[in-house]
This record gives structure tokens, C-alpha cells and sequence, in this order.
């Protein structure tokens, strides 16, 4: 899913990615959803649902959905970033297609959060300073235990609560979805884990 904030000019500005988890919920991150410190006015943002081009025109996406509600977790930090997580309600129930399904999670996560594989897609681009891909790009990484990450990380004193898993990078997640969605997939996985 492609979060969109609608422009004046009928014109929609990229805001971030969304995975779709049931006909009427999609999962992103919260940061994506808030402007100026607050949750802008549900006429302002769509999802666009069945994209792989960025560029495509508002009436090129498969389905484009307005929404009813956005939900934030109650504990979300602007400033950490704990917590950024958030389920954006479509005003209608989606009917799927080949090209749009709920994302698919494993029933049965082996070996817990430290044994897996994350996988981030977006638009982001591909370097930094660079423009946004037109193509929906990912990539796969394998996760690891908080200790591995903090012993790895030590010159950068990085924070990592319990609830927060860490994943080896060997390509920036920031050049997918601007350090969206690879941190709102792993964190997903590892909520569901249990």
C-alpha cells in the first residue's frame, strides 16, 4: 500500500508504505501519518493499493481508497521513534485481487525474532540526496539478537528496547522506504512471533 497526502493542486506527495492486513486495515508507521505534530484531516491522506510505478497518475493505481480513521499506538515517542507504529481504517472494504492481498506473515515463527529474515519494499531512493525510485524496490536482511547488535553498534551507544529487535543491514533500509518500512516490518514479525 502507498500512503499519499493530497496536495492543493489535486497533486499527491509520497508519505510512506503500508502493509495491507485485512480488507479494511493497513499497518505503517507513525511518523508517516502525522504532520505538523498532529494527525491531518482524513480527506488529505489516500492509500493506493496494487502500485509497483511511483509515478503512475492518481487514476493509474488499481484502487485508490479514501480513509476513516487513523490509529496510533498510544505510547509513540517523535523523538526515539519507540512505539512507530500505526493502523490507518479504509472508508471501505477492499476487494482483492491478483494484484492486492493482505501481506502474507508466517503462522509459525521458528527460532523467534533472532533467527529470521526481514524484507523492506518501498520507493525510497537509492542513494542518499538521490530522488525516489520509480519502481518498488526491496530487500531481505537477517535479523539478530539485541546483544550481537549492541556489541556490533558499540561506538554508536545505539538504545535498543526490550520490545525492538535488530537486523544486519547490508543495504540501507533507508534507501528502500525512507527508514520506514524495514522498522515497521521486523517490528511487526517480532510482535506476531509469539
Amino acid at each position: 500500500a502507498l500512503l499519499q497526502f493530497d496536495e492543493m493542486s489535486q497533486r499527491y506527495k509520497l508519505a510512506c508504505g503500508g502493509s495491507l492486513i485485512s480488507a479494511t486495515k493497513i499497518l505503517t508507521a507513525a511518523h508517516c501519518v502525522i504532520q505538523n505534530n498532529s494527525i491531518p484531516a482524513f480527506d488529505k491522506l489516500v492509500v493506493k493499493l496494487g502500485m509497483h510505478f511511483l509515478k503512475e497518475k492518481a487514476d493509474d493505481a488499481e484502487l485508490t481508497m479514501r480513509i476513516n480513521q487513523i490509529e496510533i499506538h498510544e505510547n509513540y515517542d517523535q523523538l526515539t521513534k519507540f512505539n512507530d507504529i500505526a493502523i490507518v481504517t479504509l472508508e471501505s472494504p477492499v476487494e482483492f485481487t491478483d494484484r492486492i492481498s493482505t501481506v502474507c506473515l508466517p503462522k509459525d515463527c521458528h527460532g523467534g525474532a533472532n533467527s529470521g529474515y526481514a524484507r523492506a519494499l518501498g520507493w525510497g531512493n537509492a542513494k542518499k540526496g538521490e530522488r525516489n525510485s520509480d519502481v518498488l524496490r526491496h530487500t531481505t536482511t537477517k535479523m539478530m539478537s539485541n546483544e550481537a547488535c549492541i556489541q556490533r553498534n558499540a561506538s554508536r551507544q545505539i538504545e535498543l528496547a526490550d520490545h525492538m529487535i535488530c537486523a544486519l543491514a547490508t543495504r540501507d533500509f533507508c534507501q528502500v522506504d525512507g527508514n520506514t518500512l524495514a522498522r515497521l516490518i521486523i517490528k511487526f514479525y517480532f510482535e506476531h512471533k509469539s
